[in-house]
């Protein structure tokens, strides 16, 4: 009788332990692919940065005033 609860609860547990790995592993993927989409955005944000960096004091003031036009248009 023991050998039976003792078959029945490790059943139990190897069902219960394959969907809780099953869930993490679902739940890392989504956060990777997150991360992912943060990092390009800022590496984007930093090629901008530079080049604005590199510009001279009336070309910035061009590029931030068609930024802002672009920004009021949408």
């Amino acid at each position: 009788m023991k050998s039976l609860i003792f078959k029945i609860f490790s059943v139990v547990a190897g069902i219960g332990t394959i969907f809780f790995f099953g869930s993490n592993s679902g739940r890392r993927k989504e956060q990777n692919k997150q991360l992912k989409q943060e990092h390009d955005e800022l590496q984007k944000d930093i090629t901008i940065t530079k080049k604005v960096n590199n510009l001279s004091f009336s070309d910035k003031s061009s590029f931030l005033l068609s930024k802002q036009r672009n920004k009021n248009n949408k």
